[in-house]
């Protein structure tokens, strides 16, 4: 079944593509990962929400998606362990989804330069940077990192400004959508604990059933 965090209401705003994130913009973001609201099934994706590739070209949601089934996976960045085995899980079920018809993108707050080197073996499995959090916002899963929290990141050597290039410190709420042809949302799974993720198979087992109530 679909996860939706617990939460309160948050605005999302309407944001140009190429702005970067101002004072009441922070403001508007959740101050924790359980206060994120996730859009819902039934939800329009928000094609215009800007992203860049791992070559550092501007891009969206709408033009990444293309007009075909996809699989969005929002993740913390490459510093994350949890991450780094989601994708390798994902990476396995790649061939499954493509046979049903589907495709999937990962996106991350890591800079066009820090994804690069990850993004070089993709076995099909696209990166997005959206460092400037215009994504993740507009997705609903975006929440601001706190002190203690970005002091303990520290404290493993994780630099949060220096994965993204940005001084915003905002991360995503790990998040699975299914997108369909028509740019609907048609299943979420979100979870403000980073180390629950939902497994590869159950997400391939999920998407087949979409596909086959068409």
């Amino acid at each position: 079944m679909p996860f939706f965090a617990p939460s309160v209401a948050c605005l999302i705003l309407a944001l140009s593509c190429g702005a970067n994130l101002t004072a009441a913009d922070a403001a508007s973001v959740p101050q924790s990962a359980e206060a994120a609201v996730p859009l819902a099934v039934g939800a329009a994706a928000p094609q215009e929400a800007a992203l860049h590739t791992v070559d550092g070209k501007a891009t969206t949601i709408g033009k990444a998606l293309a007009g075909q089934p996809t699989v969005v996976i929002f993740y913390r960045g490459g510093w994350c362990p949890f991450c780094t085995r989601q994708l390798a899980g994902l990476r396995e079920i790649v061939p499954g989804l493509t046979e049903a018809g589907w495709k999937i993108i990962a996106i991350a707050p890591d800079a066009p330069e820090t994804l690069r080197a990850a993004a070089a073996d993709e076995d099909g499995l696209r990166r997005f940077s959206d460092a400037e959090g215009h994504a993740m916002r507009a997705f609903g899963v975006a929440f601001h990192v706190d002190d203690a929290t970005q002091e303990k990141l520290q404290g493993y050597g994780i630099d949060l400004a220096k994965a993204s290039g940005q001084t915003h410190r905002l991360l995503p709420v790990p998040s699975v959508f299914a997108i369909d042809a028509a740019g609907v949302i048609r299943f979420v799974h979100a979870n403000p604990d980073y180390k629950a993720r939902m497994d590869a198979q159950e997400l391939l087992s999920t998407v087949k059933k979409l596909g086959a109530a068409k």
